[in-house]
C-alpha cells in the first residue's frame, strides 16, 4: 500500500530540519567546549544534547516515517523543539547568548 502524498510531503519537508538540529547540536557541543561554563553547567548541557540526539533520532528516523501523516505528530516536534530551546536559553542566558525558535 503507497503511503498518503501528505506523509512523502512531510518526510521531505523534515529532511532540512533533521540535517539543522544535528548541525546546530555539534555546534552547540563547540560552544559548550568554548564557554567558561562551570562542571555542572557542562554536564547539563551535555545531557542536553544527548537529548536532542536522541529526540532527532527517534523523531526522524523512527516515528516520521511511520506514522508521517498523523496530527499529533507535528504537535510532538513542536513542543519538543520548544522545551529544548527553553533549556537552552536558561544554560545560556548567564553569557548573554540568545537562542531563538
Amino acid at each position: 500500500m503507497k503511503p498518503p502524498e501528505s506523509a512523502n510531503f512531510r518526510q521531505r519537508f523534515f529532511k532540512p530540519i533533521e540535517l539543522s538540529t544535528w548541525t546546530l547540536a555539534l555546534l552547540t557541543l563547540l560552544l559548550a567546549w568554548r564557554l567558561p561554563l562551570t562542571e555542572a553547567e557542562q554536564q547539563q548541557m551535555l545531557l542536553l544534547l544527548l537529548g536532542v540526539a536522541l529526540y532527532a533520532w527517534l523523531f526522524f528516523r523512527w516515528l516520521v516515517p511511520r506514522y508521517g501523516g498523523r496530527a499529533w505528530l507535528d504537535y510532538l516536534g513542536m513542543t519538543a523543539n520548544i522545551l529544548i530551546v527553553a533549556r537552552a536559553q536558561e544554560l545560556l542566558s548567564p553569557y548573554e547568548a540568545h537562542v531563538d525558535l
